[in-house]
């Protein structure tokens, strides 16, 4: 087999590069979500003509992170609608789309489509930037899990049948910006962060779909971001989610509060970058804050 690298735009490419099929790579940012790769002789230069091992077109745009299980390829798209600016369409047609393809050839093994719940927000403004299928799956090597905003959270299983389907909201921010945050795993049970959809952290049980519990995030300021699991020293699993001048660390199994700390970013906390780190004594986290200038910073919990 090849190690391969993956490029998804309206087409979905893939890149030859040594010899031996590359790790999981299970969901938004990969392995402990941490954007990082053990891979070695990874290729940084390719085109139509170099490196290129194969290359399909998608139903579609999208701006999700494709996905690998074994020698599986699974990545989201949208059709229908929002396809034009000047002419987008009827929402009506708008469908999602989830493929699975086949990593060492490009075959499209199955692709299932999703209808839209309706009314969704028009293709205007951000959305012209990232359109309706911005979420990464993730997979726990026996379903494939997917968030399409309004429409919803939903589970198939690795030959494409639909197991359930969740609502986790159909509102939108005054900002109609949408939403783009990735399904989180952890033990039984799928993270959502629908702040767009209604201002809700959703637990769900990642067999049924039904609610584990749910946080209120009404009060706490815009927040687009994909929550992490992270150890703690004591070898406590939190899961940690950026608000606007908050973070806050969570009980996963309850959604209730473990410690909270401020911050000095309340415009944009879509920006802020949370990494699955393990804290330092007296409940220091690192937070990465990519603007101008990257840096990290220690936050103290309390």
């Amino acid at each position: 087999m090849t190690r391969r690298v993956m490029i998804c735009s309206i087409g979905l490419a893939m890149v030859l590069v040594g010899h031996a099929m590359s790790a999981d790579w299970v969901g938004f940012r990969g392995p402990g979500a941490l954007g990082i790769s053990d891979e070695k002789g990874l290729v940084v230069n390719w085109s139509e003509t170099e490196n290129l091992a194969w290359k399909i077109p998608l139903p579609g745009p999208g701006s999700s992170s494709p996905i690998v299980l074994g020698d599986r390829v699974f990545v989201t798209c949208y059709s229908g609608y929002g396809l034009d600016k000047d002419n987008p369409g009827d929402q009506k047609n708008l469908k999602r789309h989830l493929l699975c393809i086949n990593a060492n050839d490009g075959n499209v093994i199955w692709n299932k489509t999703v209808d839209a719940v309706l009314p969704e927000d028009p293709y205007k403004g951000m959305f012209r930037e990232h359109g309706y299928a911005s979420q990464t799956p993730v997979t726990d090597g026996q379903r494939i899990y997917v968030f399409f905003g309004k429409t919803g959270v939903l589970a198939f299983d690795l030959d494409g049948e639909r197991l359930w389907h969740s609502s986790v909201g159909t509102g939108s921010d005054k900002m109609l910006w949408g939403s783009a945050s990735s399904p989180v795993l952890h033990k039984n049970m799928v993270f959502v962060n629908a702040w767009d959809e209604s201002k809700t952290l959703y637990a769900l049980d990642k067999k049924t779909g039904k609610e584990v519990w749910k946080r209120d995030l009404s009060e706490t300021g815009l927040t687009f971001c994909t929550p992490v699991v992270a150890d703690s020293t004591e070898g406590k699993a939190e899961l940690i989610v950026s608000l606007s001048a908050q973070l806050w660390g969570l009980d996963p199994d309850s959604g209730e509060s473990l410690w909270s700390a401020d911050t000095d970013v309340n415009d944009r906390p879509d920006r802020i970058e949370l990494r699955a780190v393990k804290r330092r004594p007296k409940k220091l986290v690192y937070l990465n804050e990519p603007r101008s200038v990257a840096k990290a910073r220690l936050l103290n919990g309390t």
